[in-house]
């Protein structure tokens, strides 16, 4: 082969290569480039998200401050609530006195039954100076004998009136407190001596039974229920602690 020729191929070849060479550089530094685009995209994308993260935090922050708040002040309008319910109780009692509960109070369930039911009571006698101090507006109860006092139809309607008075304002009372209208706790120590499991102490449990029960007072059965378990309590671990 003529030299001419080799040196025309080698002149070629060497054309070719130097041609693939500059396409694999050309293609190093488009790839390079591509790689310095996608971190510096990356990059950008990272800050954004460092950026909505720190956002997040600072609206997390302020929602949780206004649960505090809210809370606050949810709790602060719960004990005015407890505070205005004590006080209209007070009212109640400065007003109407607990004379005609206290005396239902001592009934047997079928003398309860015909207070329930406004009809004639025979009392003991011991009772009408005390009904008739405690109760003003009964008038003059009669005496049957040396024993016996009775009670007309109207004298055991207004008794049954007051009783059923004093029910519903205490179930007035204690549904703010099951509710979480009103602060549990100042309400309970308020009302919690109405229930004294030893003595019998139920808020007029034979009075309410025959009203409805549950269905006519519920706050007030929760409340008892709730109170004779905690004292029961109480006095048990008092004695194991006497024991010891």
């Amino acid at each position: 082969m003529p030299e001419s020729t080799t040196d025309w191929i080698s002149a070629v070849a060497n054309s070719v290569v130097a041609v693939g060479l500059l396409l694999v550089w050309l293609q190093v530094r488009i790839a390079a480039k591509g790689l310095a685009v996608s971190q510096q995209a990356l990059a950008a994308v990272i800050e954004q998200l460092s950026l909505q993260r720190s956002s997040i935090e600072q609206v997390t922050t302020q929602v949780n401050l206004a649960k505090s708040a809210y809370a606050d002040s949810h709790e602060l309008e719960r004990r005015k609530t407890a505070i205005q319910l004590i006080k209209d109780w007070v009212d109640f009692l400065h007003k109407n006195g607990t004379g005609a509960k206290a005396f239902a109070e001592t009934l047997d369930f079928q003398k309860t039954k015909l207070l329930w039911q406004e009809k004639q009571l025979d009392i003991p006698l011991n009772l009408k100076a005390y009904l008739e101090k405690t109760v003003p507006s009964i008038g003059v109860i009669q005496t049957v004998n040396e024993s016996t006092a009775r009670l007309t139809e109207p004298q055991s309607s207004l008794i049954r009136r007051e009783a059923v008075s004093y029910l519903n304002t205490i179930e007035t009372v204690l549904a703010a407190r099951r509710h979480g209208i009103a602060d549990a706790e100042m309400l309970e120590e308020q009302f919690a001596n109405l229930v004294v499991p030893s003595d019998g102490k139920q808020i007029l449990v034979q009075l309410r039974n025959i009203a409805g029960g549950v269905s006519a007072f519920p706050s007030i059965e929760e409340f008892v229920r709730e109170i004779e378990q905690k004292k029961v309590t109480f006095s048990k671990k008092a004695k194991l602690g006497s024991a010891a």
